[in-house]
Order: structure tokens, then C-alpha cells, then sequence
């Protein structure tokens, strides 16, 4: 997996995160304990920082960036799908972001927020806790309920448990092992 350092900027990771093989990490990056890096997600701490607590999630394909001397954060149990691009923002903790949505510097999202897939979440927005934003410009749609935090609740348990194992039991096959495995068995 490539993993950078970049003018004396080191990335720090917890040995109980899982950073897939195919992720990027340069520079000022802290990865904490519990969290998983999807395949191609990209952390990018070569001029800011970049910040993941413990707990949280960055799906395939998701980026992570900051303007020179800013922090990107994402608070504990922060969830971001597939996608996603988030550039000198915050999230204060148990939040969603959706797949393919942009949150843009100097952003705020405080506690519980749910942001919908393909939102824009335009600079300087701040958004209350336990609030969901959609559209492009993103608007406050309302709030997020009981019955929607424990969904939100349940598809981070989901991807909390995929560190250990991945760590514990994946393995890279090649090109030849999986045509072999095909030609055993080529039912779908």
C-alpha cells in the first residue's frame, strides 16, 4: 500500500485500523484505532492535515484533502461512502456522508448529521446536529430521527467489524487463481 511521508510530514496509523492495499496516504495523516480505508480512497496531508478518530470509515474512491496549514476532521464513527470528496471540512462525529457527495472547505457538521448522497455542501456551510442536507447546493431537509440514527448506527457497527477481517483473512489471488477458481466452478 503506498504510504508517504512528504517533507518531514509523517503519516501516523493504529495498528487495529485496516488500510486496503490500494489506498493512498501522504503526508500529515492520523488514522485512529478501529477504522477502515476502502480500495483507491486517497488521504492527502501533503499541504494540510488530515484527521480520522476512531471508529470512522472511508469507502472506496473517497478523497481527503486540505488548503496548506488547515485540518480535514472527522470526528469519531464518521462514516463516508463511496465516492465521497471532503476538502478542508469538519465532522464532528456520527456522521454520514453519501456516496459521491463534495463537503468544501470550511464546513461544519456537527454530531449526527446526514448528508445524502451527491449533496454539495457548499464552504462555510454549518449544519446542526442530528440534521440531513441533500441537493447541490445541499439544504437542510430536515431531522435525523430515532429510527433513522439507529440505521446510521447499524451500517457503522457494519463496517467497524471489517478491520479485524480483513486483516485476519484476506489474501491477493492472481489473475491465474481466479481463472483457475472460474474453470471449477463458472456458475455465478
Amino acid at each position: 500500500m503506498p504510504i508517504y511521508a512528504f517533507e518531514g510530514r509523517e503519516p501516523r496509523v493504529a495498528s487495529t485500523a485496516y488500510v486496503d492495499p490500494s489506498a493512498v496516504i501522504i503526508g500529515k495523516v492520523y488514522v485512529g484505532e478501529g477504522c477502515y480505508i476502502g480500495p483507491g480512497a486517497v488521504m492527502r496531508g501533503d499541504w494540510g492535515a488530515v484527521v480520522m478518530m476512531e471508529g470512522s470509515n472511508l469507502q472506496d474512491n473517497a478523497v481527503i484533502h486540505a488548503r496548506p496549514e488547515e485540518t480535514t476532521y472527522l470526528g469519531p464513527n464518521s462514516h463516508v461512502g463511496h465516492g465521497a470528496v471532503l476538502h478542508g471540512c469538519r465532522l464532528e462525529g456520527h456522521v454520514l456522508v453519501g456516496m459521491n457527495a463534495v463537503i468544501n472547505d470550511g464546513a461544519v457538521l456537527e454530531e449526527g448529521c446526514i448528508v445524502a448522497s451527491g449533496a454539495v455542501v457548499m464552504a462555510g456551510m454549518h449544519v446542526p446536529e442530528r440534521t440531513m442536507v441533500a441537493g447541490v447546493p445541499a439544504v437542510i431537509k430536515g431531522d435525523v430521527d430515532e429510527t433513522r440514527d439507529t440505521l446510521l448506527w447499524i451500517g457503522h457497527r457494519f463496517y467497524q467489524s471489517l478491520p479485524p477481517r480483513y486483516r485476519e483473512s484476506s489474501s491477493e489471488l492472481t489473475l491465474e487463481e481466479a481463472q483457475r477458481l472460474y474453470d471449477e466452478n463458472p456458475e455465478p
